[in-house]
């Protein structure tokens, strides 16, 4: 049930009195344990290669999106309020992430650590039901859907000729 259905609950909840909002682009960042505070963490003007080279190995995924974000009181305490993504601005982009297809998930070799029977079997699943061109595994070892739009970066620095 949707909030605007209980009226009697609009009126308990809090008011914030917001003193500017705007639109910002920022990346969606997906990392082992969700050790990111909220997720959004601002480009500053960076490039995606040049944000990703400066993040840990444990962050696998980011995704440009844009975000409402706002600046205001409650309580009398000055906050700062953010929207979830309202628009993404590219597919997710995987960091150092190895692409597979079906094709390749089908030839893979089962094991406790890369990948288990049942493990090979929710992969080759979700690739067919879901029409998908392959799957990814991320540089933390994490199987991951490959949609249409997302992309594999390579953060390492390539050697000069």
């Amino acid at each position: 049930m949707a909030l605007t259905e209980r009226p009697e609950l609009r009126k308990q909840m809090p008011t914030i009195e917001l003193d500017s909002f705007r639109m910002i682009d920022v990346a969606y960042v997906r990392s082992v344990g969700n050790l990111i505070e909220d997720g959004y963490i601002d480009l500053n003007g960076q490039s995606i290669l040049d944000f990703a080279r400066t993040q840990g190995q444990e962050v696998f995924s980011v995704q440009p999106v844009r975000i409402g974000e706002g600046f205001g009181r409650f309580k009398g305490e000055e906050v700062k309020v953010r929207t979830r993504a309202v628009e993404e601005l590219s597919g997710t982009i995987y960091l150092d992430g190895e692409f597979f297809t079906r094709e390749q998930v089908e030839a893979l070799q089962t094991d406790p650590v890369n990948v288990t029977p049942r493990g090979k079997e929710n992969l080759l699943w979700d690739i067919d039901t879901n029409h998908r061109k392959g799957v990814v595994r991320t540089r933390v070892g994490i199987w991951q859907p490959f949609n249409e739009g997302d992309s594999i970066l390579s953060t390492r620095p390539q050697p000069t000729p």
